[in-house]
């Protein structure tokens, strides 16, 4: 009896449980919408350093909608030719755009037949059409070089208009419009267009006039726009093709869309609904898009690319626990290390080591002075030693007078061995300072892993990823910052001991040029460090 009582218990959980489970993995699973794989192009703003972000994200046949729908309607960009909105003003400043300038791309969810901004734009109702590798390079190769022109030619245009800062990202959205219109006008019909930046005169022209090196194959002297200024002059790729249209590089890549007429467009299709190319412009309408009208950017680019609930989760607890890590070590931005940033520029002596350090340091300092001219006295009653004896023995003489030499230099770098410490301090200071205008905490992506704190954006697992390795980076950089002040604390303390080892012959001179060296090698790694990193963000690869 309690047997059968206990079976129909079980029974009956049983039941309930692989119930609810199906009911919850039927809810989970996206609806079918019998389309094709693709690779969706996002690009956001990025508010804080003032740069365009992008990102391919891979948008699954199964899901309800593509991820452009869920955005917007970008059909009438197809026509790559002419600048997707109305012109803007020549006198770039801080006016604000409404949801009603970008009207005409109004209609997120809406299913169309011809997506601009996915790779393959077109829709199909089979999977033989679905993005590879391919298709995903292609699109990955497009991001990269219209991305980093972009944020190029802004750095320029900042750079050439005596290092202006943008005072909101409105005024930088300005900018970036007046460029895409000045490019796609300049680029398809020629002529020129101009814009005013701080006073500062800029006008775009057609073709590849500064004769940069194409950045591709894919790309002509034709896809290039020029930047000119007074004596400054730079081109730049603003538009890349697509890659499907008759000669383009992914033409040929899908020989089955036209198999036993399996799909449901073939090449006349592609030719008469695929954009050709995407530019500047494109990027810039959909960042500002989901910027004005969706309060979208790059801080929350998950509301584009939607990555899983356990991609959020996980990239989420990952970032909190780096976060915390790095707040319990107390550890410092690698920018405010390199760059003598935050509160570094206000608690260490010139970048070297903390003020305290350096005041104790100092009066060691001279407690090793005062020991290194008593042992100058020593030095001085073995030179007058060796005097007595000179008159008799000729080599003894010779002796005396290089002893005299080394005592008189070994006084005067004692003297002047705290300017000397302090003018190699300043001109390593003034060198990082020079560099430091290429901060990538304030200029590039970078700032990704080096900002106040380490950043998931939004729960995408990538991002974290590279977070982490910018958080190793951040633990390595403050190690060897803390080991280079120790060092050099050390050194310039005990610094007197060793310029006196001059004063006692050659046989110990060895022991001040190792000084001398290494003192000079652990001030001087800041600004090799501050060169490495400039040139790295000024190369675009931060």
């Amino acid at each position: 009896m309690i047997f059968d009582r206990f079976k129909k218990f079980m029974g009956s959980k049983l039941q309930k449980a692989i119930t609810g489970g199906v009911i919850g993995v039927m809810c989970l699973s996206p609806i079918i919408s019998f389309a094709n794989d693709a690779y969706f192009w996002s690009v956001t703003l990025n508010t804080h350093n003032y740069t365009v972000m992008s990102y391919v994200d891979f948008d699954d046949a199964s899901l309800s909608s593509t991820k452009e729908e869920n955005l917007g309607n970008f059909t009438s960009l197809k026509d790559w030719k002419q600048f997707g909105m109305a012109e803007p003003s020549s006198t770039i400043d801080s006016s604000k755009l409404s949801k009603d300038d970008f009207k005409a791309f109004d209609g997120s969810g809406e299913s169309n037949d011809v997506h601009v901004f996915m790779f393959p734009g077109l829709r199909s109702t089979t999977n033989d059409i679905d993005a590879t590798a391919v298709d995903m390079n292609q699109a990955n190769l497009l991001s990269q070089t219209l991305t980093n022109s972009l944020n190029q030619i802004v750095e320029d245009i900042k750079t050439t208009a005596d290092n202006y800062s943008f005072k909101n990202p409105d005024e930088y959205a300005n900018l970036l419009r007046r460029i895409g219109y000045c490019s796609s006008t300049a680029g398809a019909n020629g002529g020129s267009c101009s814009f005013r930046v701080n006073g500062t005169y800029f006008e775009i022209s057609k073709g590849n006039l500064a004769n940069v090196p194409l950045a591709n194959e894919q790309l002509s002297n034709d896809d290039y726009i020029t930047l000119s200024s007074g004596s400054f002059k730079s081109s730049y790729p603003y538009r890349f093709p697509k890659g499907y249209k008759k000669n383009q590089a992914l033409y040929d890549k899908h020989p089955n869309w036209e198999t036993d007429n399996k799909v449901a467009f073939d090449s006349s299709d592609v030719e008469e609904k695929e954009t050709e190319y995407l530019t500047w412009g494109d990027a810039i309408i959909q960042a500002e898009y989901s910027y004005y009208v969706k309060g979208w950017s790059y801080d929350n680019i998950s509301e584009i690319v939607k990555p899983g609930k356990i991609e959020q989760m996980f990239t989420g607890l990952l970032s909190s626990v780096l976060n915390e890590i790095r707040s319990l070590l107390g550890l410092y931005q690698i920018p405010d290390l390199v760059f003598n940033g935050g509160s570094r520029a206000v608690t260490y002596y010139k970048g070297m080591m903390p003020n305290t350090w350096f005041s104790n340091a100092k009066k060691f300092h001279m407690i090793c002075q005062g020991i290194a001219f008593l042992l100058i006295s020593g030095a001085l009653v073995k030179l007058l030693v060796e005097k007595n004896m000179s008159t008799i023995n000729p080599a003894m003489r010779v002796n005396l007078i290089e002893g005299i030499k080394d005592l008189l230099l070994t006084g005067v770098l004692l003297i002047l061995a705290l300017p000397i410490f302090s003018l190699l301090g300043t001109i390593n200071e003034q060198l990082v300072a020079i560099f430091s205008v290429s901060d990538p905490n304030t200029t590039s992506a970078f700032a990704l892993g080096f900002g106040s704190g380490v950043s998931s954006n939004g729960g995408l697992l990538g991002s974290v990823i590279i977070s982490v390795v910018f958080f190793i980076m951040m633990v390595y950089m403050n190690f060897v910052y803390i080991v280079r002040a120790i060092m050099i604390s050390l050194l310039f303390a005990t610094g007197p001991l060793y310029i006196v080892s001059v004063a006692f012959g050659s046989k110990y001179k060895g022991l001040f040029s190792t000084w001398i060296r290494e003192l000079i090698a652990n001030i001087y790694l800041q600004t090799f460090h501050a060169i490495i990193f400039a040139f790295f963000s000024m190369s675009g690869f931060m």
